[in-house]
């Protein structure tokens, strides 16, 4: 039986993610009417967890929909503890982000909702 490849953590985030369409122009500004949920796939817990919650204006750089639960989505680049007012994030999330080889930033992302346009 051939042995399946070992992916990295980027190839393991991107596998979570169907139909990706790199907006053009990118990052693109977006602005959310009430609060959604900000995700982050931990590639190494192969999980998504949330980071907190948003609302107003951020940035997205593609549009995918979610393996597993089909759910449209938006690819949110999010720095870690500086972005969306999301500034004192749980300190086990920022030791997984390190974990996973990401110091600065991470690829977050929102489920698209009716409260979310396009600026």
């Amino acid at each position: 039986m051939p042995t399946l490849p070992v992916l990295n953590n980027e190839q393991r985030w991107r596998a979570q993610q169907e139909d990706r369409v790199v907006l053009e122009g990118g990052p693109l500004p977006f602005f959310s009417r009430g609060s959604v949920q900000l995700w982050w796939y931990d590639p190494v817990a192969q999980q998504s967890v949330i980071l907190g919650t948003i609302s107003g204006d951020f940035r997205a750089q593609a549009q995918f929909r979610l393996k597993g639960s089909g759910g449209e989505a938006l690819e949110v680049p999010y720095r870690i503890n500086l972005d969306y007012g999301l500034t004192a994030i749980s300190p086990a999330y920022v030791e997984r982000m390190q974990r996973a080889g990401y110091n600065e930033s991470v690829e977050a992302y929102v489920f698209l909702t009716p409260e979310i346009a396009p600026r």
